[in-house]
């Protein structure tokens, strides 16, 4: 029924889709008529008023925008290093242009834009950000009408058919890059050497809509603890395997000891370090790293046994097991402060040899529910929120009923507050869906599925196939 429901869709959207592309002058004809039915129903009689109500507007619109920039979270991202420097760039241009009343209907249009794909493209992640751009994009239309009673109706009909035409350009590209062929940016290394940083990536955004996900596949996916961007990893294991990463030729401690020189390297962020760094993580996957076992067999490829993960057996649960937690993991976090003198909290998923002795405190149910909940959170803000200011990361352990296999973190389980709290208190659950386990094939520089855990498979959006740049990479993913 629901592969009969996505053919509908696109049976539907491929023609709309066309006409707006190939009919460009008569839907610009509908939208200039919809504008003018809009002109027929206001008045354009130059008063007091209107005045007023233009300089009421604009100053609330400008007071507003100045309000919300100190309460934006404005501080640098490692993923998305431009992320400060395109928050201040789009509050400076609204301001601009609502104080002169310049090109109001394509500011309008930017914030649609952004409310869109801010997330995706510029890693602005702040809901305050995207409240402030609602905010401001239902004034503006506002400030068009009183800007445009002087100069006349024919001008206010061009402005906002402008913005008619933007609605449909952009509603046009949203049903295309997140229905059929999404355009990514890659932002970090976690999938060196396949793709690199600043990669553009197209991906097929159909395909799982009718075929399942394989082992293998290079695919784009909700961030599971937060789902506010998409991650890029390679699809390492499928609903129904067991997988575990054999034990390398040294244990990690003894492999830190040997290299303490680089650990305790007091030049971190020299280029001297920076240097020495790739060659660390090789000689590290090299030796500590393990191949990957799935259901008994051995994969050439190595990669840490590191998060939750590690060299534990576990077994990736499909629609219809049925699951309990097994136990709370309580992770320590370390306070550091930023470059702007604001506390953070980055989450210890190793020991480091120079801060604490064990970072993992494994916890009961009942324990979390006595001793650790704050019940007036939800719990998709206290597990696996690596985000918010709190000295610990929970996350927790599945099982699966009749197996005995460890069962990684299902953290879809956690915007559910109902269904989260029965299982804490033992309850067991079905599964409605399969999940698969993402891992990135840079292993040393890679948060994926070793610490957050499973991916549903509703969670993947689409199979990444071919890089359009840099050009001299352009080509198809292996």
């Amino acid at each position: 029924m629901e592969k009969f429901l996505w053919l509908l869709f696109y049976g539907a959207t491929i023609p709309i889709l066309g006409a707006v592309f190939f009919h460009e002058k008569k839907v610009s004809g509908l939208v200039e008529k919809g504008a003018g039915f809009i002109s027929q129903k206001l008045s354009f009689r130059k008063s007091i008023d209107s005045i007023y109500a233009n300089f009421i507007t604009k100053g609330l619109l400008l007071g507003l925008t100045m309000i919300f920039f100190v309460m934006t979270d404005r501080t640098p991202s490692s993923m998305f290093k431009n992320r400060e420097f395109f928050t201040y760039l789009f509050y400076i241009v609204n301001f601009i242009s609502v104080v002169t009343s310049f090109k109001l209907p394509f500011l309008w249009i930017l914030n649609l834009f952004v409310m869109i794909w801010g997330r995706n493209v510029f890693g602005i992640s702040d809901s305050t950000f995207y409240i402030w751009n609602a905010v401001s994009n239902a004034l503006i239309p506002f400030i068009i009408f009183y800007s445009n009673i002087k100069r006349g109706k024919e001008i206010f009909i061009k402005e906002i058919s402008s913005i008619g035409k933007g609605i449909v350009l952009l509603g046009s590209f949203y049903l295309i890059t997140f229905f059929m062929f999404g355009n990514y940016v890659i932002p970090t290394g976690s999938m060196r050497p396949v793709i690199m940083e600043g990669d553009r990536i197209v991906a097929n955004m159909m395909k799982y809509k009718f075929f399942k996900p394989k082992a293998g596949e290079v695919v784009t996916f909700e961030n599971p603890e937060l789902k506010n961007v998409f991650y890029t990893k390679r699809i390492a294991g499928t609903p129904g395997d067991t997988l575990k990463i054999s034990e390398g030729s040294k244990e990690e401690n003894l492999f830190n000891s040997e290299n303490s020189d680089f650990l305790y390297n007091k030049l971190k962020n020299s280029d001297e370090y920076y240097q020495k760094k790739s060659e660390f993580e090789l000689k590290k996957i090299q030796e500590v790293g393990g191949g990957l076992l799935i259901n008994g067999k051995k994969q050439i490829y190595k990669y840490l046994p590191e998060g939750l993960l590690k060299n534990h057996l576990t077994y990736i649960p499909k629609k219809g097991d049925i699951v309990y937690i097994e136990r709370i993991v309580k992770i320590r976090r370390e306070k550091f402060k930023s470059s702007q003198g604001k506390e953070k909290y980055v989450t210890k998923w190793k020991n480091d040899g120079y801060s604490y002795p064990d970072t993992f405190e494994y916890i009961t149910t009942e324990d979390f529910r006595k001793n650790e909940w704050n019940q007036s959170k939800n719990f998709k803000d206290i597990i696996g929120n690596d985000v918010n200011n709190s000295e610990y990361y929970y996350t927790f352990l599945l099982k699966v009923k009749g197996r005995n296999e460890m069962v990684l973190p299902i953290m879809d389980l956690k915007y559910n507050d109902e269904i989260f709290n029965e299982l804490l208190k033992g309850k067991e659950i079905v599964l409605s869906d399969d999940y698969y386990l993402m891992l990135g094939d840079n292993t040393a520089n890679s948060y994926d599925g070793r610490y957050w855990g499973l991916v549903s498979k509703k969670g993947i959006k689409g199979k990444l196939f071919f890089r359009i740049f840099p050009l001299n990479r352009i080509g198809i993913l292996k």
